[in-house]
């Protein structure tokens, strides 16, 4: 009886698995949505505000430019527009520097719509120096380490890139680090890993360190989560993840990207 019910359910199952019928899903098309990518420093140079537009799923085609917007900067004491060095690139010009400890707005009028995001530019602590070290998982590597006094304050939040013979190398957020100070706030940071690279002799090597707001760290650590996954079968569903910038005009809608305003601070060194 036993033999006769396993046979029974092994039919069943192969019945199920040889079962197929062609199965067509028509997506319906969204809404465009606004992409913005823009980044305020203290330095002097050509700050750029990045601006395009979302397009379907099985869109085969470049993604649109948001082109002929109005673009400004603004602090608490001077404003300036942005130019359309290029379809959707926007520009200051190279004088143009933030400063720490004022909050930067940017706003954009593009297609009849007002959008707007503000960010603080914090400071970040300088670095004392770079070295370089083997890296215990791959030998043929070796670590950018740093050295630098992390300050007292609570909540300092981090990004990390670098270069390496004038190439940046952290061109992603897959390549790039970032992270909080609870682990070492006001600790000094003695020789602290952030990156690894395949060295060769002579290359010239920039690490960059730069301050963020919690709610950018948020941002990348979300989309980082959202791009990689956890690996969990108990993970949400995938869902885009909301940046900081507002549609005034409609606030049903929803705009993607980020405005961040940072501190930048660097060390260079040649590996021998």
């Amino acid at each position: 009886m036993k033999n006769k019910i396993l046979y029974l359910f092994v039919l069943a199952i192969l019945a199920i698995a040889g079962c197929k019928e062609k199965f067509d899903i028509t997506l319906k098309n969204s809404y465009e949505r606004l992409v913005v990518d823009g980044c305020l420093t203290d330095e002097a140079k050509r700050h750029t505000v990045k601006l395009s537009l979302t397009s379907n799923y099985f869109a085969n085609e470049p993604q649109p430019k948001a082109t002929g917007a109005i673009v400004t900067l603004s602090d608490d004491s001077s404003i300036v527009t942005l130019t359309e060095t290029s379809p959707g690139i926007y520009q200051t010009d190279s004088t143009y520097k933030g400063k720490i400890g004022k909050i930067y707005i940017l706003d954009i009028i593009y297609n009849g719509e007002e959008y707007s995001a503000s960010s603080l530019l914090k400071y970040v602590a300088p670095m004392d120096s770079i070295t370089f070290g083997p890296d215990p998982w791959e030998p043929e590597k070796r670590t950018i380490n740093l050295w630098a006094m992390e300050p007292a304050t609570t909540g300092d939040y981090y990004q990390w890139l670098y270069y390496v013979n004038d190439t940046l190398k952290s061109d992603s957020i897959k390549n790039m680090n970032f992270a909080d100070d609870g682990m070492v706030n006001g600790n000094y940071m003695n020789g602290f890993p952030i990156f690894s690279w395949p060295a060769k002799p002579n290359d010239t090597v920039t690490l960059e360190m730069r301050s963020i707001t919690k709610e950018y760290y948020t941002f990348i650590y979300n989309l980082y989560s959202e791009i990689f996954g956890s690996g969990s079968p108990f993970s949400g569903p995938p869902a885009n993840v909301k940046g900081n910038v507002k549609d005034l005009t409609n606030s049903e809608k929803d705009v993607m990207g980020f405005f961040i305003a940072s501190a930048v601070t660097r060390k260079t060194r040649i590996f021998k």
